[in-house]
């Protein structure tokens, strides 16, 4: 649901997961454990983590990442962007 949302988080900086093959129970767990605010379309998923989520409003990839940068207060530095696929740290390489 939330493919293209995650991508430009990691875009920004921030250290963002996608889970989309797992259960609610288990992205609800993994969400608590590792300390992460869980980003849901899913109404119900979001009243059941209460204040560990965040109900995305929109389809519209402009408008979700104006609500999640808005509730958060992100900033974008360049220095900490990350693999828009994968989410890992980037590194400069020479052109060669």
């Amino acid at each position: 649901m939330l493919g293209s949302l995650a991508k430009w988080l990691r875009i920004l900086g921030y250290d963002t997961t996608y889970e989309r093959d797992k259960k609610d129970d288990e992205i609800l767990k993994l969400a608590i454990e590792e300390g992460r605010v869980l980003l849901t379309r899913d109404k119900g998923l979001a009243r059941s983590a209460e204040d560990n989520a965040l109900y995305i409003e929109s389809d519209d990839i402009d408008e979700q990442l104006r609500q999640v940068v808005s509730r958060y207060r992100l900033v974008f530095n360049e220095g900490f962007t990350r693999c828009a696929s994968c989410g890992g740290d980037l590194m400069r390489v020479s052109r060669e």
